[in-house]
């Protein structure tokens, strides 16, 4: 793992990200401005980088791959996000959501802790890979594509979830891991990847453009674009 050092150093970058987003709903008026909603952009490089990880690993099997996964980020989960629903009011699928990540019910559903929405991507992604591993990437591929498709005809929350442009963004991450690699490169991109997201529009942070298929091609443009240069 000594090579993937600078995505360790990332993935703290984007988990500061998204601290910042959270603090600043706690935080004192002169801390609340605009420009902390870049935070949320920690999610889309968590995307990306998951990506990246999940190309690069081993995976012996569908099973084992989906068992290391679960294992990986369910406990964990469970954990916070059960004890949270002594403290919140909920529906009996924003329970469902929280125990199994699946958000599809009557519309998109949310955990009962919000933040949970992105498990469910990734969640869906690992669902993927186990089929892609046990089939190939081409059935999955035309799922994704017939889901982009739907979801520009039909407001059902299925084509918000498996045909999400959002997922754009792990495919960004599979494809920089099967890219060569130059040095050269490096400090440019990482140049140009800050300057897009400080030009980036400030108003596309609401979870709400994720899981609305018409509107997150957005959040790809501005936030998942610099996150695969960076």
């Amino acid at each position: 793992m000594e090579k993937l050092r600078s995505i360790q150093v990332l993935r703290g970058i984007a988990a500061c990200g998204v601290v910042l987003l959270q603090a600043r709903y706690t935080a004192p008026s002169d801390f609340n401005g605009s420009w902390t909603r870049l935070g949320a952009a920690g999610v889309d490089l968590f995307f990306v980088i998951s990506g990246f990880i999940i190309a690069t690993i081993s995976k012996p099997s569908p099973g084992r791959f989906l068992s290391d996964r679960f294992w990986r980020v369910m406990p964990l989960w469970w954990l916070v996000a059960i004890p949270w629903q002594l403290f919140v009011p909920f529906t009996w699928s924003s329970l469902a959501a929280t125990l199994t990540l699946w958000p599809i019910y009557e519309e998109f559903t949310k955990p009962t802790l919000g933040v949970g929405w992105t498990l469910s991507f990734e969640a869906l992604f690992y669902l993927s890979v186990a089929l892609t591993i046990r089939v190939g990437w081409r059935i999955p591929a035309v799922v994704f594509c017939l889901g982009l498709i739907g979801g520009l005809f039909s407001a059902g929350p299925t084509f918000d979830w498996i045909g999400n442009p959002i997922i754009f963004e792990f495919l960004f991450g599979v494809a920089l891991a099967r890219l060569p690699r130059d040095e050269r490169f490096g400090l440019p991109l990482i140049a140009l990847a800050l300057l897009l997201f400080a030009l980036s529009p400030l108003d596309i942070y609401p979870w709400e453009i994720a899981i609305d298929a018409s509107l997150s091609w957005l959040r790809v443009l501005f936030w998942g674009f610099p996150a695969a240069l960076l």
